[in-house]
């Protein structure tokens, strides 16, 4: 039976570490912005709810899950995906000069989240869109809160045959590397300064994780009209582009994931730099995505392409397939139904309130990590899997205090999640019986508990993969039978 990772005294989370952290100057100190306040991240809008009386949510039509077609190609793409070496030949088994390149492209956000940044001013709280060691570097990252660290100290992933890079840049937004716009220069850039001189080739690239943004946007939704297109739409027509081009580049491509950008609420001030990308341009970029996704799904079934889209029919293998990556955007300090908030300090300080601080770059490389490892479409990201298991040791919280993360090893989630006092434990004489679930069928080895005990009072937490069990059969008490909420 598959086991739960169990948090004995010896290694208990503490409940007193889980308090707010106090508010750093390297941290953004302003509040919320109120315009739009109430909006509901995309995965949440509820049953018949538009946005401004327009736009319907959920990620396709009416659902956070792809039409079974869509679905279908998606892993069908995936199984394409083999090692390869640097002029793009399969390769009989991984191993050096025979890979898998996983590419990131976008802007400096992406950038930082991917394999973290320099810290301004010497402080690791803030970190710059600093350029990212090689890929055969040692270490190949800035920070170990950034994806590819994370995703190098975890044993699910196929490290044999998988190689991150980050191809993302500062200030790189959607122009740049759309190739109608601003030609083959950031291609040519990740192939000459970073592909080649780590041994890579182009035809290595066969998956790539997109997370990009407008640069100042000035045209809401709101505020479109004939003439003068919102920055949602100019962006959808970017992204159409930039899959067109991505082919020419990378001959071997199979699939694309486009993530939004998180909140951008905390940048709505009257002080510069606050028209980089602030709200409600940063929400507005998950339609961007939803309509990208749901051309391309249409066009496939029959549809003329979309006009502002473009051409999007992957049959004919000029066109990668594309989903969403993972779905980042949370209205601030309102949880979203999986407990994500934004919190001032996941941002920079300096009145800018816009790039991520190392808080928020945690928090997203988690994301990412756990859509990669739990994804339909990304079984060769995985070594080769056998029931999920929770990495024994693995449980931890994040540098935000309120990040529950932990690895596991397999096929990989939903997991469960549960919390119990310690004073408990000691009073039963050693039983785990008290504790209460706290998240349920999670996708994702991550959760955002903001509804944390008072600071001082300590507590433990314990996660399983859903289908396993509580008790691994050295404590007193089944948590199988008194945690009804996660059956």
């Amino acid at each position: 039976m598959k086991r739960a990772c169990l948090r004995k005294a010896s290694s208990i989370l503490l409940a007193a570490s889980l308090a707010a952290p106090a508010a750093e100057a390297a941290t953004c100190t302003s509040t919320p912005w109120t315009g739009i306040a109430g909006v509901p991240a995309l995965t949440d809008f509820p049953p018949g709810h538009l946005y401004l009386g327009l736009y319907p949510g959920l990620l396709y039509d009416g659902s956070n899950a792809p039409p079974a077609g869509h679905e279908a190609d998606g892993r069908a793409f995936a199984a394409q995906i083999k090692p390869r070496d640097a002029s793009g030949q399969v390769c009989a088994s991984p191993g050096p000069g025979c890979r898998i390149v996983f590419l990131s492209i976008g802007f400096s956000n992406n950038t930082i989240e991917f394999c973290g940044g320099q810290g301004i001013n010497g402080d690791n709280e803030s970190p710059a869109a600093t350029q990212c060691p090689l890929p055969t570097a040692n270490p190949p990252w800035i920070q170990q809160e950034s994806f590819i660290a994370q995703s190098l100290a975890d044993a699910a992933v196929d490290h044999a045959a998988v190689v991150s890079v980050d191809g993302a840049r500062g200030g790189q937004t959607y122009d740049d590397w759309d190739p109608t716009v601003g030609g083959s220069a950031e291609y040519d850039r990740v192939l000459n300064q970073i592909l080649l001189p780590s041994g890579l080739g182009k035809g290595q690239v066969q998956a790539i994780w997109i997370k990009d943004a407008e640069s100042h946007p000035t045209v809401s939704l709101a505020t479109a009209g004939p003439g003068n297109p919102a920055d949602a739409v100019i962006a959808e027509q970017h992204l159409g582009n930039i899959l067109r081009g991505l082919r020419t580049f990378y001959p071997n491509v199979q699939q694309v994931f486009v993530s939004p950008r998180i909140y951008g609420g905390y940048a709505n001030t009257t002080t510069p730099p606050n028209l980089l990308n602030p709200e409600p341009y940063a929400f507005e970029i998950g339609f961007s995505i939803k309509w990208l996704v749901a051309s391309q799904i249409a066009q496939v079934g029959g549809d003329a392409p979309d006009p502002d889209a473009g051409d999007l029919d992957y049959r004919g293998g000029t066109i990668p397939w594309v989903d969403w990556g993972p779905y980042l955007w949370a209205n601030g300090t309102t949880p979203r139904s999986d407990g994500l908030v934004w919190t001032s300090s996941d941002f920079r300080g300096g009145g800018e309130c816009t790039h991520p601080s190392v808080y928020a770059e945690q928090k997203v490389a988690a994301m990412l990590l756990g859509f990669m490892k739990t994804s339909p479409y990304t079984p060769w990201f995985l070594a080769t899997a056998g029931p999920c298991a929770i990495t024994p040791g693995s449980l931890q919280i994040g540098a935000d205090k309120q990040t529950i993360s932990w690895g596991f090893t397999g096929t990989g989630g939903p997991f469960d999640l549960a919390r119990g006092s310690v004073a408990d434990v000691r009073a039963s004489g050693g039983g785990y019986a008290g504790a209460m679930c706290r998240f349920n069928d999670l996708s994702a080895p991550q959760a955002i508990d903001s509804g944390q005990p008072p600071p001082g009072v300590a507590a433990y937490y314990l996660a399983r993969c859903t289908g396993g069990t509580w008790n691994d059969g050295t404590q007193a008490g089944n948590r199988d039978l008194t945690l009804l909420a996660c059956p």
